[in-house]
């Protein structure tokens, strides 16, 4: 069996050319196969991180028409005393300009509760996050996501800071008092200039400021032994039922959200993995071609062979590890350069990169099983040469 090994790689030698382009095609195959299957799972894992750290990681209620519905306090006490419900805090939104520094960019202001850190997904890395004084007094005060600090002051810790935002027409200085990892930080680092920045300031202070005294959302915490959709539409329910309308009021549940999307990109990964696989049979199909050619340029060789006492076994094996040789060869340098892009990309945008080694062992498997498999009949046709036959080729 060792002869035989060495033999076939001597062989493979002969025209290197033609095997090399050959081992390109499967290298090509894999590394795509692999390619598309870490950026799958990579971006399965990005989406549902970053919609639990954009925003709401449970259920909103919020009025299906902002002219003719409102949220206000009473909707708020009410939500609060709901059974099942842990926690609820009023949200306001403000898309408007921001003055950090020397730099004036757009950003999505959220003016929350000081109980906002148990529905919304902040953490804090410098100072405070709003409390209830802020709330009480409607202070001048704000917390900034990192990628805002980074970008006008190249550091992350600028509390104490002064900036400007833009409410109602008019600018209004606010105190920087804590700043918290970014929301959507690896969205922001793919398309920055598409993005905004988030800052959250007391939902008093900008009611108060933009003449807002509605939220536009109530973000609800359902207690851990209750159905999150259950809540949502017995919350809305209620609320309808009072406002005598049906309709006014709708619920969203982030969670259902992230699952859809996660669905969605499982459906095009196995799309694009598939059309990976097909390519994978092409190159099996390259193989066959490359090994029929082989039998034919060595007729006479395999004659000499099994006129010396080569058995039929022996010529089957020799062209098999020769096609086992390609395929695998073809399969570790795409496997390696399938994770190389993968790694070298997920770096360069900052994200958690992803390995499933049962799927790369199964598209290794593949590759080879595949290659093979369409050697088996040039192998097979040059085992099945009569020794007279092959040694009359010329």
């Amino acid at each position: 069996m060792f002869d035989l090994i060495i033999a076939s790689i001597k062989n493979l030698r002969r025209k290197k050319l033609r095997n090399y382009l050959t081992i390109l095609a499967i290298c090509i195959s894999v590394a795509s196969f692999v390619l598309i299957s870490t950026i799958g799972d990579v971006g399965k894992n990005a989406i549902e991180t970053e919609l639990s750290s954009l925003g709401i990681d449970g259920v909103s209620i919020l009025p299906e028409d902002k002219e003719t519905t409102i949220l206000s306090e009473k909707q708020l006490q009410e939500i609060k005393e709901f059974d099942g419900v842990s926690s609820a805090v009023p949200i306001v939104m403000q898309y408007t300009d921001v003055k950090v520094g020397a730099q004036e960019s757009q950003s999505l202001i959220w003016g929350i509760d000081a109980g906002a850190k148990q529905v919304i997904a902040l953490t804090p890395i410098y100072g405070r996050l709003i409390n209830q004084y802020d709330i009480a007094t409607s202070a001048n005060v704000c917390v900034v996501d990192e990628s805002m600090a980074l970008e006008a002051y190249r550091r992350s810790n600028i509390v104490g800071k002064n900036i400007l935002l833009n409410i109602g027409g008019s600018w209004e200085s606010f105190e920087v008092v804590g700043v918290v990892s970014s929301g959507g930080n690896i969205l922001q680092n793919i398309v920055g200039n598409y993005i905004p920045s988030f800052l959250y300031v007391p939902y008093s202070s900008l009611g108060l400021l933009s003449g807002q005294s509605n939220f536009d959302r109530i973000a609800i915490k359902v207690q851990e032994n209750y159905d999150v959709d259950s809540v949502g539409r017995e919350i809305v329910a209620t609320l309808n039922q009072q406002e005598g309308a049906i309709g006014a009021y709708k619920s969203e549940n982030i969670s259902q959200q992230k699952d859809q999307l996660t669905e969605v990109l499982s459906i095009v990964t196995t799309v694009l993995s598939v059309i990976a696989g097909i390519s994978l049979v092409v190159a099996g199909l390259g193989i066959m071609t490359v090994m029929m050619s082989s039998v034919t340029e060595r007729t006479r060789e395999i004659g000499i062979k099994k006129a010396i006492g080569a058995s039929r076994r022996n010529i089957m094996v020799e062209f098999l590890i020769e096609t086992l040789t390609i395929s695998f060869l073809g399969s570790a340098i795409g496997t390696a350069i399938g994770l190389g892009v993968a790694i070298v990309g997920c770096s360069m945008v900052d994200v958690e990169i992803i390995i499933n080694p049962q799927l790369i062992l199964t598209c290794v498997v593949f590759s080879v099983g595949t290659g093979v498999l369409f050697g088996v009949y040039p192998a097979q046709k040059a085992a099945s040469l009569k020794p007279v036959d092959a040694l009359r080729n010329e």
